[in-house]
């Protein structure tokens, strides 16, 4: 879904732009879908009203290649996508680029609304249900570098915490997919943790929730190497895998004892959490932060190499391999 909107008078109406392809056959929407002609909206299919084949395929004939939805139903057509986004990204029919801005979108708003500093037990609890839901029903949508393309492109950019959380685990699924005989069970709670990798800085104080630890003195710092540990706290309330909590706990061990907050050796440490810490590492060097340009890919993992004994050298060349296949490096 795009976020650009018909220009309209104020008091007019106002419409925002979404592939055909996103409308599923066979389901029922809580929006009308309008087409634009010589300037003027048209409504193609009403609210509530069964979308079918012929519908999708007859736009598709005529070279529609985007309809409206009123602005007023934006929160009807998000819940719609997030409800049938299994089925949108199974179909081969629809292009990987469409596929992935779908995903992104739906995903961005449900882990914002996970990562919200003030959410309450019960609305943590229910929102990642939803979230879980979300991994296990489109995890194997990473595994194509097609995929994992387009992703990157959507998912590369900003600072925020909820995108930068995607980006670690869709990097993560598919560095895990390269294991043979990876149990679909561990992949899924391996995952859930890279979501929830940096929930515990959600608890931080002020400006820490987003600090760049190069900027923080001492005190801050050792303040900031808690959110680990903060995060299992908060997750507590969560029925979690023991691998996810070891994910969240553990995604900034290294492999020469230099992270925390264990200080953890290598094989002391499960090698999930440390794929994810390399994941994340790779993240954050690319992505960058407000006032610290994120770094090329080449550049990143060059910097990743320098660091010589913090990485696993297998992890890293399957993590090479992956980019390259994406064309992502």
């Amino acid at each position: 879904m795009t976020r650009s909107q018909a220009a309209s008078p104020k008091g007019k109406t106002t419409y925002f732009q979404v592939s055909p392809h996103l409308v599923v056959p066979g389901t029922l929407g809580g929006f009308s879908v309008y087409l634009k002609r010589k300037g003027r909206m048209v409504l193609y299919a009403p609210r509530g009203e069964g979308f079918t084949e012929t519908h999708r395929q007859r736009l598709l004939d005529l070279g529609v290649n985007r309809v409206w939805v009123e602005a007023a139903d934006r929160a009807g057509y998000e819940e719609y996508v997030r409800a049938n986004l299994g089925t949108m990204v199974e179909d081969a029919r629809i292009p990987v680029k469409e596929r992935a801005e779908a995903w992104c979108g739906a995903s961005e708003t449900m882990i914002r609304e996970m990562l919200a500093e003030d959410a309450p037990d019960e609305q943590l609890i229910m929102r990642f249900a939803r979230v879980r839901t979300l991994l296990r029903n489109t995890l194997k949508f990473f595994s194509d570098p097609d995929t994992l393309r387009e992703l990157g492109r959507f998912l590369r950019a900003g600072f925020d915490a909820h995108r930068h959380g995607l980006s670690v685990m869709v990097l993560n699924a598919a560095v895990l997919e390269t294991y043979d005989g990876l149990p679909d069970r561990l992949l899924h709670a391996c995952c859930a943790g890279a979501v929830l990798h940096d929930i515990g800085k959600t608890r931080l104080e002020g400006a820490l929730r987003t600090a760049d630890p190069q900027d923080l003195d001492q005190e801050q710092l050792s303040v900031w190497k808690t959110h680990p540990s903060v995060g299992v706290s908060v997750c507590s309330r969560l029925s979690l895998e023991q691998e996810t909590l070891q994910c969240i706990l553990f995604h900034h061990e290294r492999e020469d004892g230099s992270g925390f907050p264990s200080g953890g050796r290598g094989e002391d440490l499960p090698f999930y959490p440390r794929v994810l810490g390399l994941c994340n590492a790779y993240d954050d060097l690319v992505r960058g932060g407000p006032v610290r340009p994120g770094l090329s890919a080449f550049d990143a993992l060059c910097r990743i190499k320098e660091e010589r004994g913090a990485y696993d050298s297998d992890m890293l060349r399957r993590l090479i391999t992956v980019l390259s296949k994406a064309e992502l490096v």
